[in-house]
């Protein structure tokens, strides 16, 4: 019995360790991604053609469809030049659309168009050097401003759609996925793990035992990291 307690002081000890981080976060809060944008993709085109790089500046990409490019191009050009500034919010050093080039014909004109002709993309990079804190604080502004950009393109083209993503709201929908996962995983594995033990073991001590020293080094390396 002493041993397991033990055995779970220490898995207590260790979690605390994980999940508080001693000051500088839990374990999920310094988890990180790694670079997310894939080579040789067209993500990966329009941020060489418009000069980004992604990994010392925070970038969003705002998408605009429902369009007809054909049969619009010059007020949605127009409506998207004067609408333009909304998204230049605190943090942000450049928003870039096909519309703000001087060669609308360019390579870089026509990555940021869509090939079907219904809409485009704007480009939005935050000043280098951002820190996480300042670079999601850009972020949170920018889902205000870009629901007012799209609100803008509506009242003139009532079919537009308009979304964004960023590299930083990726990165938190994989964390917040994994750390659910790992939640879950471990609410429905250790009770049937537990109930598999007594059946092998025949008694609910010496089940217990493999168990907590499972968790035990489960711990330890969680909190470790």
């Amino acid at each position: 019995v002493l041993v397991v307690v033990a055995w779970a002081l220490l898995v207590a000890a260790a979690l605390g360790a994980a999940l508080s981080g001693f000051g500088h976060g839990g374990l999920f809060d310094r988890m990180r991604t790694s670079e997310l944008i894939v080579p040789d993709t067209e993500s990966a085109k329009v941020q060489e053609l418009v000069g980004t790089d992604a990994s010392s500046k925070a970038t969003t990409s705002v998408v605009v469809s429902g369009l007809d490019m054909s049969a619009d191009s010059t007020r949605i050009g127009a409506l998207a030049t004067t609408e333009r500034s909304l998204l230049k919010v605190e943090g942000v050093d450049t928003v870039t659309d096909a519309f703000a080039l001087p060669d609308p014909t360019s390579d870089q004109a026509r990555a940021l168009l869509s090939r079907n002709g219904d809409g485009y993309v704007v480009v939005v990079t935050g000043r280098a050097g951002l820190s996480d804190d300042r670079a999601s604080a850009m972020d949170d502004a920018l889902v205000t401003a870009v629901r007012e950009y799209g609100d803008a393109l509506r009242a003139e083209f009532p079919e537009a759609r308009v979304s964004s993503v960023s590299q930083n709201t990726i990165a938190s929908s994989i964390l917040d996925q994994v750390r659910h996962d790992l939640i879950i995983g471990e609410v429905v594995g250790l009770p049937v793990a537990a109930v598999l033990m007594v059946v092998v073991f025949g008694g609910l001590l010496s089940a217990l035992m493999p168990l907590v020293a499972a968790l035990a080094a489960i711990s330890v390396g969680m909190g470790a990291l």
